[in-house]
């Protein structure tokens, strides 16, 4: 019985809390000025391997990204504004073009010398819009406060070579 409530209760949860409770989507999208602040910067070679992996996967037959671990460049991660910065390397991230589009490219990190940024010493980012906008860190967020186990989600201000991705 509990299976059958969770199914026709969930749905109606979420629609809930979209409806009534914008104070919710306030919990899982922090105000604008408390999101930490990423700062990558890139030597223009870096850059370049990069573009030209992107016009790779636009320009192909079937629209889609193919990575291997050759794909990735060496660059710099600033933090909070901190001046120290952590060695990274990334690669482009996403199978389809949609993480791809504009300037807002979705990217693999991972951070150099055993040290960690938020947390995490391997995370992707990306454009709200590649998973569907608030939804799923709405859903993460109420599944994670079911107790049910949920990959972290978190929301940043970027800047590639100190120019304002989003």
């Amino acid at each position: 019985k509990s299976g059958i409530d969770l199914a026709i209760n969930l749905p109606v949860l979420l629609f809930d809390d979209l409806v009534n409770g914008f104070n919710d989507i306030y919990s899982v999208v922090e105000p604008r000025a408390s999101l930490p602040t990423l700062n990558i910067h890139l030597a223009p070679q870096a850059l370049a391997k990069l573009r030209r992996k992107r016009d790779e996967a636009m320009e192909s037959r079937f629209k889609i990204l193919i990575v291997d671990d050759t794909d990735e460049v060496p660059g710099l991660l600033f933090v909070n504004n901190e001046p120290a910065p952590i060695k990274i390397r990334l690669r482009l991230k996403g199978d389809w073009i949609d993480h791809l589009k504009g300037d807002k490219w979705s990217f693999r990190i991972k951070i150099q010398g055993g040290r960690s940024v938020l947390g995490m010493s391997r995370f992707s980012l990306q454009a709200n819009h590649t998973r569907g906008g608030h939804g799923e860190a709405l859903l993460l967020r109420h599944l994670q406060e079911e107790g049910l186990l949920a990959p972290r989600y978190m929301f940043v201000h970027l800047s590639v070579d100190n120019q304002y991705i989003g």
